[in-house]
């Protein structure tokens, strides 16, 4: 276990809890309590057999974390704003049980440990589930990854957004991508985001620059995840996957 750090949670008392507070079972000696790693609070064997690492605390490697706090890692919050308004039909949310999703997000855990898993690679070619696209994306391209090795390279990036030779060009596909989407309407956010995302890659990667096409696949990328994280995986797309290669 990682030693404690300032930002640990505060566990709760052993001697304070009856019963567990997700399925409300009593604790006796055959029903042990458990202790999350994430929230701190205390659960039944059955509602914290989830493990996932947890590095902002300390946790590199998988440990014990309950239900809830697995499904809150991968699962974007109610009030995020930043998220297209129509990502999931009522159909797809109706046939996406509470079991479903709680079974996706172990994938995702052992994804953070194991890439190359063969449960990860199933569960991935069957389809990722719109919901948890915003955490799967950026998880699998290894875009995670790439923005913690580089923090302010997109920053940086950005306050030279304008400097872009090929900004007008940019501009131009901006309004034409996706315009039967909200975001993409009038001048809204997600055309600033899109001019943005690409015109930073062009001056990121000015061997690849821009071409028309990319547009749809950084709008796409929009739709489900935050501006950074979209830059950065269609980074991931482009150079690591290749995607570059039919731009050229």
């Amino acid at each position: 276990m990682a030693s404690p750090s300032p930002s640990m949670p505060v566990w709760v008392s052993d001697l304070d809890v009856k019963r567990c507070p997700l399925c409300g079972i009593t604790y006796s000696m055959f029903v042990r309590k458990h202790h999350c790693r994430k929230c701190g609070g205390c659960f039944c064997a059955n509602c914290s057999l989830y493990r996932m690492p947890i590095p902002t605390l300390g946790y590199f490697a998988p440990v014990r974390v309950c239900g809830k706090c697995l499904q809150e890692a991968f699962l974007p919050s109610a009030d995020d704003d930043e998220l297209d308004p129509v990502l999931v039909t009522a159909a797809e949310a109706a046939s996406m049980s509470d079991a479903f999703i709680k079974d996706w997000c172990v994938t995702l855990s052992e994804a953070q440990c194991n890439m190359r898993s063969p449960k990860v690679r199933t569960r991935v070619l069957g389809g990722i589930p719109p919901v948890l696209r915003r955490s799967a994306w950026p998880l699998l391209s290894g875009a995670t990854g790439a923005m913690q090795r580089q923090p302010e390279v997109y920053q940086s990036l950005l306050a030279r957004a304008a400097e872009s030779p090929f900004r007008e060009n940019i501009d131009r596909d901006v309004s034409r991508t996706f315009p039967d989407r909200p975001m993409f309407q009038d001048d809204a956010r997600g055309q600033r985001a899109l001019s943005d995302v690409l015109c930073c890659f062009s001056l990121h990667r000015p061997e690849v620059g821009y071409d028309q096409g990319q547009n749809f696949v950084a709008g796409l990328l929009l739709l489900y995840l935050p501006e950074e994280v979209a830059f950065w995986v269609f980074d991931q797309l482009m150079t690591e996957y290749h995607l570059q290669d039919f731009f050229k």
